[in-house]
């Protein structure tokens, strides 16, 4: 797994891709804070995971800058 910048995983494209699996804890019930990750890809593979660290549900600003890993390489 490789850490990518934002324009990366942009250029990949993800939204043409499949959810291949995704956890959204908003209230930190599994985390202890607000958490969102997604993994795209098609069928089984994992192409690119994305973590965003929300900040809590009524604001519009993330906690931490998002992050966006590289699952395998193309």
């Amino acid at each position: 797994m490789k850490k990518i910048t934002c324009q990366e995983r942009d250029d990949l494209h993800p939204e043409n891709m499949d959810v291949l699996s995704s956890c959204t804890d908003l209230d930190g019930t599994y985390h202890s804070y607000p958490y969102m990750e997604t993994t795209w890809g098609y069928g089984d593979k994992g192409i690119v995971k994305d973590i965003r660290h929300p900040g809590d549900r009524w604001s519009d600003v993330d906690r931490l800058p998002c992050e966006h890993y590289l699952l395998e390489e193309q």
